[in-house]
């Protein structure tokens, strides 16, 4: 009798006892992170126009496009420059007299001294002093609703942009036709081509 009280405990030890199972599956998260898609491309608009041989005026306005792709909403900043080749190298372009901006053409066949752009820079040049460099009135990137902002950078001489949108949005700048800069343009500045470069980049 003791033996079977006996062996009945140790089965009932035994049964109390905590039980664990081995892991019957196991899962893998795969992660890879997309970063926001960047893409600036030229979208068309004139660049191209014959200079008044009398008066220096332009044919007709100048109007680079862009288009911007992002797939994101988040808010990215971007520049507009403007950039003309002299004898020392490529320069700022962009300068303004009060409220009005104005962008320098050089002479791409025969480059211009530095000095010329400084010349026409201060706001009052003169026109012995800046050959073969030439001046007009540049406008402000329009910005887009819901889009774009866009803001004139009186430091850098440059517009600072930002985006908010997702997918393409569409922007440009302006060259008006018609008359130079005063004393910008006069028999000093050789034939030639006049270009300036317009670039707009993402900032990071």
């Amino acid at each position: 009798m003791k033996k079977y009280v006996i062996y009945i405990s140790l089965i009932l030890f035994v049964m109390n006892a905590p039980i664990s199972f081995a892991g019957q599956s196991a899962s893998y998260y795969f992660t890879a992170a997309a970063p926001p898609t960047k893409a600036v491309a030229a979208n068309g608009g004139n660049i191209s126009a014959v200079i008044n041989v009398d008066t220096g005026a332009l044919s007709t306005a100048f109007t680079p496009a862009f288009t911007l792709n992002t797939n994101t909403g988040a808010s990215q900043t971007l520049t507009m420059k403007a950039e003309a080749n002299t004898q020392g190298g490529v320069q700022n372009a962009v300068f303004n007299v009060g409220a009005v901006k104005y962008v320098i053409l050089t002479n791409s066949n025969i480059s211009p001294p530095i000095s010329s752009l400084t010349n026409i820079k201060t706001g009052s040049p003169t026109a012995s002093s800046n050959p073969n460099a030439i001046a007009y009135t540049i406008n402000d990137p329009p910005a887009v609703s819901g889009s774009l902002t866009v803001a004139y950078n009186s430091g850098n001489k440059n517009w600072d942009l930002i985006l908010f949108h997702n997918g393409n949005t569409n922007t440009s700048i302006t060259v008006p036709s018609g008359a130079p800069f005063t004393n910008t343009y006069s028999t000093d500045d050789e034939p030639g081509s006049y270009q300036a470069v317009i670039t707009l980049s993402f900032n990071n």
